[in-house]
């Protein structure tokens, strides 16, 4: 019997964001931002176990005693190496795939996670990093921002762990991810996943949750859409064609500068 490969998904939040503070547990549709990604996430069938990656600030103790209380796994660790936090919460569980997202982007379509592990487990031979974010290149992206999924091997996170300890590039310490495809390019096979087109558009909507004006939009959103407790699982095909019809929502976040990481490696 072929074995089977074990997938965490680790989401990647904390309370004290500098942009806007307790964005996590902000509600849209009457709901925690935090909460509507744990339950799509556990609308995948590919997924074995999800993984909130918090720290272990005071700030962060109201949020951790809501994920206690939902029965939600959490590991509380570094407030600002965030690669370590995720490196060690991700050692409890010691998966083989780690899909690495934040809490920020609860709007994480479960038919293109699910595409994209199905690819990556396809592929696992000749990729270590998948990803369909453009490697952080808003011109090379062909999904939303918002939507970010980034899916590599275990044994390469704890590898960049040790990379990283004498580099002293903060970044690399803020973004996980960021290894990969700038110091580390060289020597892993990077991939960036072409996206069917039911998932683009040339007014390249905001759909992450970064500031109030993001929160805003979503709230806006749902209120137009006039939903109900379901529509929290709305596919990102329905946003899009939802958006189509009222593109006046798009102004509402439309000036919101995303932060990205540097992506040329500085010697």
């Amino acid at each position: 019997m072929k074995k089977k490969i074990k997938i965490l998904a680790t989401i990647q939040c904390r309370s004290n964001s500098s942009r806007f503070p307790y964005k996590i547990l902000s509600k849209i549709n009457n709901m925690p931002v935090y909460e509507i990604l744990l339950l799509r996430l556990k609308k995948s069938k590919l997924i074995h176990k999800i993984l909130v990656v918090t720290t272990t600030s005071k700030k962060d103790d109201f949020f951790v005693k809501q994920l206690q209380k939902k029965k939600v796994d959490y590991y509380r660790g570094s407030q600002n190496n965030v690669l370590k936090r995720l490196a060690k919460g991700s050692s409890s569980i010691n998966p083989e795939i780690i899909i690495h997202l934040t809490g920020d982007n609860p709007f994480i379509d479960i038919s293109m996670l699910d595409l994209m592990i199905k690819y990556f487990l396809k592929n696992i031979k000749k990729i270590d990093f998948l990803t369909n974010n453009g490697f952080s290149n808003l011109n090379k992206r062909t999904s939303p921002i918002g939507t970010d999924i980034q899916i590599f091997k275990f044994k390469d996170l704890l590898k960049n762990l040790e990379l990283t300890k004498n580099l002293k590039k903060k970044d690399l310490l803020e973004h996980p991810s960021l290894y990969f495809y700038r110091e580390g390019r060289l020597y892993y096979k990077l991939h960036n996943l072409k996206l069917p087109k039911k998932w683009h558009r040339n007014y390249k909507p905001r759909l992450t949750i970064d500031t109030k004006d993001d929160l805003k939009f979503w709230r806006f959103f749902f209120k137009r859409l006039r939903a109900d407790k379901r529509s929290i699982y709305i596919t990102l095909e329905n946003i899009l064609k939802h958006l189509d019809k009222n593109m006046d929502l798009l102004k509402i976040n439309r000036f919101v500068k995303q932060k990205i990481p540097i992506l040329q490696n500085k010697n």
